[in-house]
């Protein structure tokens, strides 16, 4: 049974890189029938981390349509699902590393480290620990805890010229000299348990199977692997996504405009327009889809088709997807989506049908009430570029050429091109000159939706008022 996890730590709102890592895990999840995702919170640092974090974390996992099986908030037999909830099985695999000699205290002071870490850059040597405490005596620690000092705990490396490999599932073999790794600290000196102790030991106590995650932890990895295959635990399987950039070849930020799942829901866009081009961040998901596209993803994925090369965030490529999800979405679906943007409308039969009339001009449902209010009935405001048509001097008998023929607009709208036809000859405006003052005196606006269209859905008195009003402008100074 594939077990996968999502481990964010809460301390900010859900970055798109993150967000893709979780859409990833979750699909791998669901290749198998009994896959299970798991979502954990990496919550040990107590200044920045807030509950409140973690329920956006949450309400973007719900609002991307990503399932949690088990996790924080939802429950689960391995438990608990926050790091700082399980600092009692982490220190008991800290102290058995102690026991067996593969950990010891170490209490040299955060200067003393600048210091070798400085001397090993002006060597330029790669810092790392020197190991000086490596092999205090009993009399050395005691005469350091007689001085207040507390030791954190660092994790002892053979030094043996052991190789340590493991499989990447994108990226192949790796193999690690233990030679080349220093002795890293396993517990902070206010016993507080590190990342690399933590993250691991929680993977294999809940059971996970593969681990998908950035490729800034691939360092981490071979920490990992030690601490596991020495506390005789299980070791998953590593998924190291190549990194989510910004155009400038950077790692995504605010800097590039959205880089928050919170950004794109409030810049209006659809879950499953996000999901599609997360998914295609890396990975080449099938093209076409409709309706969710979690499940047409998750037949096809696999790490085959991954690439662990950087992904370049494709704005472009989510407004495309974007307009296709809004464009084939149901009618009824769209307006739950939009009851917000136009409260006061109870979406009757025609509100409706002029919804369906401009789905095909949607790229995000943000331009909704601006698209459908010519639609509907009542007033339009009149654009300066439309204003400035109504200006032409023949404007006014064109206008009420087709005022006359309102109550025949409204109730017989397939009439519509015979009407222009007989005004066209009344007046002897036609092409542009006749249907441009119409569409902005009708509209607000000097472009848009088939004249027919607007015509067919909108009452008589509302087409003789707007034309009366854009009368009134046309004649102005």
């Amino acid at each position: 049974m594939i077990r996968t996890r999502f481990a964010p730590s809460p301390t900010g709102l859900m970055h798109l890189g993150n967000a893709r890592t979780a859409l990833f895990a979750y699909l791998l999840a669901r290749t198998d029938k009994d896959g299970v995702f798991v979502l954990r919170f990496e919550d040990t640092d107590k200044k920045r981390s807030e509950r409140y974090y973690e329920d956006a974390i949450i309400e973007d996992l719900r609002w991307l349509g990503i399932r949690v099986n088990e996790g924080a908030g939802y429950g689960g037999s391995l438990g608990p699902y926050r790091q700082s909830e399980r600092l009692a099985a982490h220190r008991t695999a800290v102290n058995h590393l102690l026991d067996i000699d593969r950990a010891y205290p170490c209490y040299c002071t955060a200067e003393e480290l600048e210091a070798e870490r400085q001397m090993a850059i002006t060597a330029r040597r790669t810092p790392r620990y020197s190991g000086r405490c490596r092999d205090l005596t009993d009399a050395d620690r005691a005469k350091f805890d007689a001085e207040g000092r507390l030791p954190a705990i660092r994790f002892r490396q053979k030094m043996d010229g052991e190789v340590i490999g493991f499989e990447d599932a994108l990226r192949g073999p790796y193999n690690f000299v233990t030679d080349d790794l220093d002795d890293f600290i396993i517990q902070r000196s206010d016993g507080t348990v590190s990342f690399l102790l933590a993250s691991a030991l929680d993977d294999a106590d809940m059971k996970i199977t593969h681990v998908v995650r950035g490729e800034d932890h691939l360092s981490n990895t071979p920490r990992q692997v030690q601490l596991l295959r020495t506390l005789e635990r299980s070791v998953p399987q590593y998924w190291h996504l190549g990194l989510l950039m910004g155009p400038d070849q950077k790692p995504l930020s605010k800097r590039h405009g959205s880089a928050t799942v919170a950004d794109l829901r409030e810049a209006g866009y659809e879950p499953e327009a996000v999901v599609s081009c997360l998914a295609r961040m890396g990975w080449n998901p099938p093209e076409e889809w409709s309706g969710n596209p979690m499940d047409v993803f998750a037949k096809a994925f696999d790490a085959q088709g991954i690439s662990p090369a950087p992904s370049v965030w494709d704005e472009a490529r989510l407004d495309h997807d974007n307009a296709h999800v809004l464009r084939t979405m149901p009618t009824d679906r769209l307006v739950e989506r939009i009851r917000d943007l136009l409260p006061k409308l109870t979406w009757t039969e025609r509100e409706r049908e002029a919804l369906e009339a401009i789905k095909p001009e949607l790229k995000n449902r943000r331009e909704v009430p601006d698209l459908i209010a010519p639609l509907l009935d009542g007033p339009v405001e009149i654009s300066p570029d439309a204003a400035e048509i109504l200006r032409d001097p023949s404007v006014p008998a064109l206008l009420d050429a087709f005022a006359k023929r309102a109550d025949e607009l409204a109730a017989e709208p397939d009439r519509f091109k015979a009407v222009t036809k007989e005004v066209a000859a009344e007046t002897g405006l036609r092409g542009p000159k006749l249907f441009k003052p119409l569409r902005a005196a009708l509209t607000g606006k000097d472009h848009g939706l088939d004249l027919a269209t607007v015509v067919r859905l909108l009452s008589a008195e509302t087409i003789r008022a707007r034309l009366a009003f854009a009368g009134k402008l046309s004649v102005r100074d």
